[in-house]
């Protein structure tokens, strides 16, 4: 942990020491979240990018978009549930 907080976070030692192990697994979150957002920005600019340069030599430039190039693991849309009737009455019955 003292490596993780030194190296990869910037805590100095004595900002590591002054850490109760509920802070420093907030910290680790919060720069954990940062990494991806940095990692996933990167990427959606190569795309861009990649979309631009191709896209004067696109057979259908009209329909061609930057989800046609590349589509991130991050970006893949999740099953939507959509409730039944049922389910919206329960709902409805809680929240009288």
């Amino acid at each position: 942990m003292l490596g993780v907080g030194l190296s990869c976070v910037g805590l100095s030692f004595s900002d590591f020491c002054a850490l109760t192990p509920d802070e420093f697994n907030a910290v680790c979150q919060e720069w954990h979240r940062r990494q991806t957002e940095l990692y996933r920005s990167d990427w959606e600019r190569t795309r861009f990018i990649a979309f631009y340069s191709t896209l004067p030599h696109a057979k259908d430039p009209d329909n061609f978009r930057m989800h046609d190039l590349v589509k991130f693991e991050w970006e893949k849309s999740e099953a939507k549930v959509v409730p039944t009737k049922k389910d919206i009455e329960t709902m409805k019955e809680r929240f009288k």
